[in-house]
Protein backbone atom coordinates (compact mmCIF):
# COMPACT_ATOMS: atom_id res chain seq x y z
CA UNK A 1 0.00 0.00 0.00
CA UNK A 2 1.49 3.34 -1.04
CA UNK A 3 1.62 6.10 1.53
CA UNK A 4 -0.48 9.10 0.63
CA UNK A 5 1.22 12.43 1.14
CA UNK A 6 -0.95 15.35 2.09
CA UNK A 7 0.61 18.71 1.29
CA UNK A 8 -1.19 21.55 3.08
CA UNK A 9 -0.93 25.32 2.64
CA UNK A 10 1.17 25.44 5.79
CA UNK A 11 3.55 22.91 4.22
CA UNK A 12 3.72 25.22 1.20
CA UNK A 13 4.44 28.15 3.51
CA UNK A 14 7.24 26.29 5.26
CA UNK A 15 8.75 25.21 1.92
CA UNK A 16 8.61 28.76 0.61
CA UNK A 17 10.30 30.24 3.67
CA UNK A 18 12.91 27.48 3.74
CA UNK A 19 13.69 28.05 0.06
CA UNK A 20 13.84 31.86 0.18
CA UNK A 21 15.26 32.09 3.73
CA UNK A 22 13.55 35.48 4.23
CA UNK A 23 10.29 36.58 2.62
CA UNK A 24 7.87 39.44 3.18
CA UNK A 25 4.46 38.51 4.64
CA UNK A 26 2.35 40.16 1.90
CA UNK A 27 4.43 38.44 -0.79
CA UNK A 28 3.73 35.09 0.88
CA UNK A 29 0.00 35.85 1.01
CA UNK A 30 0.04 36.68 -2.71
CA UNK A 31 2.02 33.55 -3.65
CA UNK A 32 -0.20 31.24 -1.58
CA UNK A 33 -3.44 33.00 -2.53
CA UNK A 34 -4.52 33.59 1.07
CA UNK A 35 -5.03 36.71 3.15
CA UNK A 36 -2.17 38.42 4.95
CA UNK A 37 -3.99 37.85 8.24
CA UNK A 38 -4.06 34.10 7.54
CA UNK A 39 -0.32 34.07 6.82
CA UNK A 40 0.27 36.10 9.97
CA UNK A 41 -1.70 33.56 12.01
CA UNK A 42 0.24 30.62 10.54
CA UNK A 43 3.55 32.46 10.96
CA UNK A 44 2.79 33.17 14.60
CA UNK A 45 2.23 29.47 15.22
CA UNK A 46 5.43 28.52 13.35
CA UNK A 47 7.36 31.09 15.35
CA UNK A 48 6.06 29.63 18.62
CA UNK A 49 7.17 26.19 17.43
CA UNK A 50 10.65 27.56 16.70
CA UNK A 51 10.50 26.85 12.97
CA UNK A 52 10.71 30.46 11.79
CA UNK A 53 11.22 33.91 13.26
CA UNK A 54 9.38 37.11 12.44
CA UNK A 55 11.34 40.27 11.68
CA UNK A 56 9.48 43.55 11.90
CA UNK A 57 10.60 46.66 10.03
CA UNK A 58 8.85 50.02 9.99
CA UNK A 59 6.41 48.96 7.30
CA UNK A 60 6.88 45.24 6.64
CA UNK A 61 6.91 41.88 8.37
CA UNK A 62 9.41 39.27 7.19
CA UNK A 63 9.18 35.54 7.77
CA UNK A 64 12.68 34.14 8.32
CA UNK A 65 13.75 30.51 8.19
CA UNK A 66 15.49 29.24 11.33
CA UNK A 67 17.97 26.45 10.70
CA UNK A 68 17.44 23.96 13.52
CA UNK A 69 20.36 23.33 15.85
CA UNK A 70 21.90 19.86 16.16
CA UNK A 71 20.06 19.48 19.46
CA UNK A 72 16.75 20.46 17.87
CA UNK A 73 17.25 17.98 15.02
CA UNK A 74 18.02 15.25 17.55
CA UNK A 75 14.98 16.19 19.67
CA UNK A 76 12.67 16.10 16.63
CA UNK A 77 14.07 12.73 15.54
CA UNK A 78 13.51 11.35 19.04
CA UNK A 79 9.93 12.68 19.06
CA UNK A 80 9.28 11.04 15.68
CA UNK A 81 10.74 7.76 16.93
CA UNK A 82 8.49 7.91 20.02
CA UNK A 83 5.45 8.47 17.79
CA UNK A 84 6.41 5.52 15.58
CA UNK A 85 6.98 3.31 18.63
CA UNK A 86 3.61 4.33 20.05
CA UNK A 87 1.94 3.38 16.74
CA UNK A 88 3.71 0.01 16.70
CA UNK A 89 2.76 -0.57 20.32
CA UNK A 90 -0.91 0.18 19.55
CA UNK A 91 -0.83 -2.28 16.66
CA UNK A 92 0.77 -5.00 18.78
CA UNK A 93 -1.79 -4.53 21.55
CA UNK A 94 -4.53 -5.37 19.08
CA UNK A 95 -2.96 -8.71 18.12
CA UNK A 96 -4.05 -11.60 20.35
CA UNK A 97 -1.18 -12.96 22.48
CA UNK A 98 -1.75 -16.50 21.18
CA UNK A 99 -1.16 -15.33 17.63
CA UNK A 100 2.11 -13.64 18.60
CA UNK A 101 3.31 -16.74 20.48
CA UNK A 102 2.40 -18.94 17.51
CA UNK A 103 4.30 -16.65 15.15
CA UNK A 104 7.41 -16.61 17.39
CA UNK A 105 7.36 -20.43 17.56
CA UNK A 106 7.08 -20.66 13.78
CA UNK A 107 9.99 -18.25 13.35
CA UNK A 108 12.14 -20.28 15.79
CA UNK A 109 11.40 -23.47 13.87
CA UNK A 110 12.36 -21.85 10.59
CA UNK A 111 15.64 -20.42 11.82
Amino acid sequence: MDKEVIFTDIDKLISLIKEKKRVELNEVAHILGVSASTVEEWASFLEKEGIISLDYSLSDVFLVWKEPSQEEVKRREEEELKRELAKASDILRKIPAERIVKHVREMRERY
